[in-house]
């Protein structure tokens, strides 16, 4: 079995439109501020490609580790900017301690006295003290849920005890799309996907353009990228279950 070894590297934004505006024949523009029409058309086909590119498989730099330093009595934790959906569950003890995900309406309702709500706004400290009608809402999570606003809570709520012997969760989230806008804005994939995404980008700009080899270069970075999910060992996942940003095959 072929072992692939992802290396995030930076190609930036302004790059990525000056190649494929050089590789039309066109004058490199150096920077992103203010673009003429053609360059904005540019900045387009480099963001559609991102797409293209960033949706077409599950690949392994979508998801990222993360680790929660526990906090005594403490039910929420904030999520990272990025995230987008949970994809390995919360556990402890290196992954035996799984928890199970409980919505969070439905855990309101099977503890009503629950007396620990997520922080709701500006200047709210996110290290409020739970506070409980009882002691027995405390010890050892084995459920987590989420509020839908940044946050993720654990049920029972961790107790000083148990911290003293598991001090951190850990789990592994999707990651929602970077996006491309400034100058130095990179693309946040390996460097096998570069080259599909240029020709994915020179395509779609030269379409945009009316420029009869466009299909040429279109067709090309489908090869690579089909080329580069079938050597990471990964299944195609662009299909109508596809939805803005989120495709429902995972």
């Amino acid at each position: 079995m072929t072992t692939v070894v992802t290396t995030i590297e930076g190609r930036t934004f302004l790059s990525c439109v000056q190649r494929i505006v050089a590789a039309s024949g066109e004058t490199r523009p150096g920077s992103l501020v203010s673009p003429t029409d053609r360059v904005y058309r540019a900045m387009m086909a480099v963001n559609n490609a991102y797409d293209r590119i960033w949706n077409a498989a599950k690949w392994p730099f979508r998801h990222v580790p993360q680790e929660i330093a526990l906090v005594a009595n403490k039910m929420w934790y904030e999520l990272p900017e990025d995230f987008q959906r949970i994809k390995t569950p919360p556990c402890y003890n290196s992954g035996n301690g799984k928890l199970t995900y409980l919505d969070y309406e439905v855990l309101l309702g099977q503890h009503p006295d629950i007396r620990s709500f997520p922080p709701g706004g500006d200047g709210q400290s996110l290290t409020t003290i739970a506070q409980h009608t009882s002691n027995s809402y405390f010890g050892i999570p084995s459920i987590y849920t989420l509020d839908g606003n940044g946050y993720l809570g654990l049920f029972l709520v961790p107790s000083a005890d148990f911290i003293a012997d598991q001090p951190y969760l850990q789990y592994r989230y999707w990651r929602v799309q970077p996006s491309l806008f400034d100058d130095g804005d990179v693309l946040e994939f390996p460097k096998e996907l570069w080259y599909a995404h240029h020709l994915l980008a020179l395509g779609e700009y030269k379409q945009m353009l009316e420029y009869s080899d466009s299909v040429n270069d279109l067709a090309m970075g489908e090869a690579k990228l089909n080329e580069a999910i079938a050597m990471y060992g990964l299944l195609d996942t662009r299909s109508d279950f596809q939805v803005s940003d989120i495709n429902y095959n995972e």
